[in-house]
């Protein structure tokens, strides 16, 4: 035998199988071996088939998970890249879905687990954020034609719920002057309060005055509504006697306070006239009487709200303002709403 020939069989010695033939050949002789011995299978045998089969799933683990991390990471990485942009995907769809939507769920957990990790100081604000989400939600849902007016009403009723609730959790963060650091982000969220409610106000009146369903459901939203403008309006409020409290350590200037008291003193006047225009229009004497009365009374509060307004007795005024919208506000709860021979007073103001 040449020289060439003898180095070419020492070289056959060095070559290995891949690790991959091992593994799948191992697997195939140890199921061979069980199947074999099952028949007649001792104490011992026992052990050892579990011995094997335990070996076998864990070189089976060891391949498509471990293994694949050092043998194939590439495709490792391509699979898990997959899996990663597939669940980040649907998280960022679902963020975009609305009530009845398979993911809307999805979209409400998730909102939950990141209030759980806001901080005292920011949770306000997101409250807020959270609040201005479920405004857009009912303007899209009302304006969908796909859906029954059922449907529709129920889902426009859970928004209203949770909308109102997080204005609430609002208040109570407002109220708790150790919930936020400083006066002037005290300021600050008073400020958004405000806005946002003045907007969630609007879409609920709109709401009411677009609706087309029936007599009963729209009885049933004009009372829900009315609930979430008292709310939104105590929340409103509250915000406004921040902004007069904080004035000075926040270093507001009486033009600002004056301006934003006036807003508000101009808002409640609106109502007012509707309660006036109402009263005239009735005509059960007992709903009248009951109307004309509580309407001159929110009237007079205005009027005291603006003489002291002009003295610079900020506080003073919004009590006075607040007097007139909880005047305001007692109309709707004294309505004989449902009572047979009476007029149901049951305006949004």
């Amino acid at each position: 035998m040449d020289k060439n020939t003898i180095n070419k069989i020492k070289l056959l010695k060095s070559i290995q199988p891949s690790r991959e033939w091992s593994i799948q050949t191992r697997d195939i002789l140890l199921s061979q071996i069980r199947a074999q011995g099952q028949a007649k299978m001792t104490k011992p045998s026992l052990v050892a088939g579990a011995f094997a089969y335990t070996s076998s799933t864990f070189s089976t683990v060891y391949q498509y998970s471990i293994g694949l991390l050092f043998e194939r990471p590439l495709a490792l990485a391509g699979t898990l890249s997959v899996f990663v942009v597939s669940i980040v995907g649907t998280f960022f769809y679902a963020q975009t879905s609305m009530p009845g939507d398979a993911l809307y769920s999805m979209k409400r957990t998730t909102e939950g687990f990141q209030t759980a990790f806001v901080s005292p100081d920011d949770r306000p604000q997101f409250e807020i954020e959270l609040a201005d989400r479920r405004i857009g939600e009912i303007q899209t849902v009302s304006e969908n034609k796909g859906t029954s007016q059922e449907e529709k009403a129920k889902n426009v009723s859970d928004l209203i719920d949770t909308a109102s609730q997080n204005f609430a959790n609002v208040k109570r963060s407002m109220e708790d002057t150790k919930s936020v650091s400083t006066p002037k982000k005290m300021v600050e969220i008073a400020k958004l309060v405000q806005t946002k409610t003045t907007q969630y106000e609007k879409t609920l009146v709109q709401l009411q005055a677009q609706s087309t369903a029936s007599d009963q459901q729209k009885d049933i939203l004009t009372q829900k509504i009315n609930t979430a403008l008292t709310d939104a309006r105590a929340t409103e409020t509250k915000a406004l006697q921040i902004i007069v409290d904080k004035k000075e350590v926040a270093q507001i200037s009486d033009n600002e306070v004056t301006l934003q008291i006036e807003q508000h003193i101009a808002q409640t006047q609106q109502r007012v006239e509707k309660i006036k225009v109402y009263a005239a229009g009735l005509t059960n004497g007992d709903a009248k009487t009951l109307a004309t009365a509580l309407g001159e009374n929110a009237q007079k509060a205005l009027e005291d709200a603006r003489t002291v307004l002009g003295k610079n007795e900020y506080q003073a005024a919004v009590a006075k303002l607040d007097e007139s919208k909880k005047l305001i506000q007692s109309l709707q709860i004294q309505s004989p709403s449902g009572e047979t021979g009476k007029e149901k007073i049951n305006l949004i103001y």
